[in-house]
């Protein structure tokens, strides 16, 4: 198995937020879609799967580049992503990389986030006193 770092991309208007939630909530993530997209069409077990992210969003927000970590026994970059962005719903895989097993996407050296809301649900004197 081979553990990869995957960036991906994702509406957070379909999503209770990117972590999973007890099944009895039936709430969907996107940690919930990734994992059972991976076991749809890779051959690691769940348990070995070790799903991380590099952030964690709320329900309702979106991500252009946020980075997942996981094991997978694909061989081929390409192939994992073609397999996984023919499968999934809402989540957007879009370019991959080999990491070595210390690698966290925790502790990555920059991030940016760019906040936005549509411009008739601000109000400008609260926008500008926070």
């Amino acid at each position: 198995m081979r553990r990869v770092a995957v960036k991906i991309a994702y509406l957070g208007e379909g999503f209770s937020g990117s972590q999973i939630q007890p099944p009895a909530t039936g709430l969907r993530t996107v940690a919930g879609e990734i994992t059972e997209k991976l076991l749809l069409v890779d051959r690691v077990p769940a348990a070995q799967i070790d799903l991380r992210f590099a952030s964690r969003t709320d329900a309702g927000v979106s991500a252009l580049g946020n980075v997942i970590v996981f094991y997978t026994a694909f061989s081929s970059d390409a192939l994992l992503l073609q397999a996984l962005n023919a499968v999934a719903k809402g989540v957007f895989f879009r370019s991959c990389t080999e990491v070595n097993e210390d690698f966290n996407p925790r502790l990555a050296a920059k991030r940016y986030y760019r906040y936005t809301a549509p411009a008739d649900r601000i109000d400008p004197a609260a926008f500008s006193a926070a």
